[in-house]
């Protein structure tokens, strides 16, 4: 086969002008791309996914947000969750669920949760899922992560896993107050530049209910598009 010397030159010459104009783009925030590596927004981003982002695409709540942010434990990053919440909104977590001015906004949402499971409702789960996430934490006792859709798709209820919030959590932070935890909290004014976001894998998500209300001006763009 006979090559076409300046063809072949022409198409390295315009995927290397593609690449430039890409990386400057990404190096003004204008359009970003990110490779998710947590699972604290399953099922919807799951590790491994490229999310792309745009700073110009007006935000809205439920979307997912991209903010940086100075974290004590794991240091500065760039971190991705739903904006739940913005100043002036009432917030309050209610057996898990989201309510913002009163009204539910996890809805249209497939969420995951954590759960308890005997070994026999593993059992019959794992037909159904043989990926599903498990942790086993006593002989005939699991906890099982399922999203929504997994879960209702079952013939049997299971008992919600709840979690026990460090006092030290609750004294420091202004959104669970001195009694409330990540399931159930009560209503909560989001303050003047501040947003409240959260993880759709609601049990496993260093959201706002650890960290608190985050600045608004940290948010850099909002996830258009994911691969």
């Amino acid at each position: 086969m006979k090559f076409n010397k300046r063809a072949v030159l022409g198409s390295v010459a315009i995927l290397a002008t593609i690449f430039l104009i890409l990386q400057k783009l990404k190096s003004e925030k204008i359009l970003a791309w990110y490779s998710v590596n947590s699972t604290a927004n399953s099922p919807f981003l799951e590790p491994g996914d490229i999310v792309f982002t745009s700073r110009f695409s007006p935000i809205e709540k439920n979307d997912f947000v991209v903010y940086e942010r100075n974290d004590p434990e794991y240091g500065f990053g760039t971190y991705i969750f739903r904006l739940k919440g913005v100043g002036g909104d009432t917030i309050q977590m209610k057996k898990g669920q989201l309510f913002v001015n009163g009204d539910n906004s996890d809805t249209n949402l497939n969420l995951k949760y954590s759960y308890l499971a005997s070994n026999s409702e593993f059992q019959k789960i794992k037909k159904i899922d043989n990926n599903v996430e498990f942790f086993l934490v006593q002989e005939d006792t699991y906890i099982i992560q399922l999203d929504n859709h997994s879960k209702n798709s079952l013939d049997f209820s299971l008992v919600p896993r709840e979690f026990e919030v460090d006092v030290s959590i609750q004294q420091n932070n202004d959104i669970l107050g001195t009694s409330g935890s990540f399931d159930n909290f009560s209503p909560v004014i989001v303050p003047k530049g501040k947003v409240f976001v959260l993880g759709d894998n609601r049990h496993n998500a260093n959201d706002s209910r650890n960290i608190g209300f985050i600045n608004q001006e940290t948010i850099l763009s909002k996830v258009i598009w994911k691969l």
